[in-house]
């Protein structure tokens, strides 16, 4: 009988069963992870002046043994191959398969492309994805690795068959596919996107805005509700995109009557909890219903950056609030170097930025008087500021 050679075990016997050949093959990802793994650890720690330590301090230990590195180095620092993010991304985001061994395949990909091996990660969700290949969220992430390893057009397959096994794209695939330019700039993005992405986010939303990303809408908002209107007492104020409560916070006390709207559930239980709303519902910006009783406010706090083009909404909005009634809310800007010609445009964060030109045009098309319009740094992306323009108008006769 042959006797199979060092390194050939599983290809040379013929009777090893599919469970075995998929333990191997995992084995095989799991060692390629590791060493990714273990490379950006020592690149990182390269780079910082410390040292891979080992249990017994010897400096040629697993890169998992990193906290004592880390301290010798007298510098907070985690390095990007262990961001634990990762963990908590894959199960909010890339929902299990169905399949154990996809999934575990699944995490390698995430670990080798935390590790910044983009093209090895791609590889790897593929051989996943042949054991479930109309996995949506799968899809949805070989997209984004192959988008990262600069394979552009294995990027935009990827999306189109997000598209073909999630028609109401919950992933925002057709918005990637825009973002590369394969397809046309759409008006808005899909609601189920919107919708998907915020009963992800509720949890930790006001941690990660507020604490994180230094998060400041709502403050600047309320501010300027009170610059523009004094004192005054509202009747009836309407929250739009009203998240967890974060504006209807600054806005009860001067409302007789808060209503929060938004179109996700998990957002509005949260809202809920604060028991500062007299009504909350479910509800879309582009769908917004005239209320039987007018409003004398709206506000949306960091809402159109998921619309897109504002015109629908602004004209659902104008309708909900009586004359005399104010209009507050806040836009991302592209403009931050003087004035653009694009008016609206989708950024690679998927979110939109509008011009200050086309809010002003939107306001007057639809019956409205800036009071004030600023410019000032909302929150930070990437470490870096976001510019955003605060807005007050009042609906005139």
């Amino acid at each position: 009988m042959p006797v199979a050679r060092a390194g050939m075990v599983g290809m040379a016997m013929g009777d090893e069963g599919a469970s075995d050949r998929s333990h191997r093959i995992d084995v095989e990802i799991a060692g390629r992870a590791a060493q990714t793994l273990r490379r950006g650890a020592e690149k990182f720690f390269r780079a910082h002046g410390g040292k891979i330590e080992s249990e017994s301090g010897s400096g040629k230990g697993s890169p998992w043994n990193f906290r004592k590195s880390l301290q010798n180095t007298g510098r907070r620092i985690i390095p990007r191959a262990f961001n634990p993010k990762i963990w908590f991304l894959m199960t909010r985001a890339i929902l299990s398969s169905g399949d154990l061994i996809a999934d575990r395949r699944a995490h390698y990909a995430e670990m080798m492309f935390e590790a910044g091996d983009h093209a090895s990660a791609a590889d790897v969700m593929r051989q996943a994805l042949e054991i479930v290949p109309g996995w949506a969220p799968g899809l949805f992430r070989l997209g984004e690795m192959e988008e990262k390893a600069g394979h552009l057009d294995a990027a935009a397959d990827a999306w189109r068959n997000v598209l073909k096994a999630d028609a109401e794209d919950r992933f925002g695939a057709s918005l990637k596919l825009a973002s590369l330019g394969v397809t046309a700039q759409p008006d808005a993005p899909p609601s189920a996107y919107v919708e998907t992405l915020f009963d992800a986010y509720a949890p930790t939303f006001e941690t990660a805005l507020v604490e994180k990303l230094d998060y400041r809408v709502p403050e600047l908002l309320a501010e300027a509700i009170v610059r523009a209107g004094g004192s005054r007492h509202y009747r009836h104020a309407i929250d739009l995109g009203c998240g967890t409560g974060l504006m209807g916070e600054r806005l009860r006390a001067s409302v007789s009557f808060l209503q929060g709207i938004d179109l996700s559930e998990a957002m509005l239980r949260k809202a809920e909890e604060k028991r500062i709303y007299d009504r909350l519902e479910k509800g879309d910006v582009n769908e917004l219903e005239k209320p039987e009783i007018p409003a004398d406010l709206v506000v949306a706090a960091d809402v159109f950056v998921y619309v897109g083009n504002l015109d629908r909404a602004f004209a659902n909005i104008a309708e909900a609030l009586e004359p005399g009634g104010l209009f507050a809310f806040s836009v991302e800007t592209h403009e931050t170097d003087g004035p653009s010609e694009e008016e609206l445009l989708l950024q690679p964060s998927l979110r939109f930025t509008h011009s200050a030109a086309y809010v002003i045009g939107l306001l007057t098309r639809h019956g409205f008087t800036p009071l004030e319009m600023n410019k000032a740094t909302i929150r930070h992306d990437r470490g870096e500021p976001l510019t955003g323009i605060v807005v007050v108008a009042r609906r005139t006769g």
